[in-house]
């Protein structure tokens, strides 16, 4: 009776050494797991904060490259002349300055004028 007592104590320490041993693994298992997890959701983060960094420098790249056309454009028209020809505005005189008399001309010429220059400030 007493050996049997000793070999079941001898099986409950090795299997209480395995126990130990076991749990040890899988806590370092289990930390290894988390460090992995945490590096990649790091890593995800970077990325996305990279993609943001990226997107922000295009951003800032499109509008100097913007700004640099318009500041040539601007010199080139302060420059010298357009390149594109200019055309010349054949403006229709309405039917009710025609019709007018000959007496009321000053009139006439002075309703014209306002006429060409509101027709002129519209476009």
């Amino acid at each position: 009776m007493f050996k049997y007592k000793t070999y079941i104590s001898a099986m409950q320490s090795i299997s209480n050494h395995w126990v130990r041993e076991e749990l040890k693994e899988s806590k370092l298992l289990e930390k290894s797991y988390k460090k992995k997890w945490r590096s990649k959701k790091i890593r995800r983060r970077r990325n996305i904060d990279d993609k943001k960094m990226q997107k922000a420098s295009m951003l800032e790249m499109g509008q100097k490259l913007k700004e640099v056309r318009r500041l040539k454009i601007n010199q080139n028209l302060n420059e010298g002349p357009l390149l594109k020809k200019r055309r010349t505005e054949t403006i229709q005189v309405p039917d009710e300055f025609k019709t007018l008399t000959s007496n009321k001309n000053q009139k006439l010429d002075v309703k014209l004028k306002r006429w060409i220059e509101r027709k002129k400030v519209d476009e």
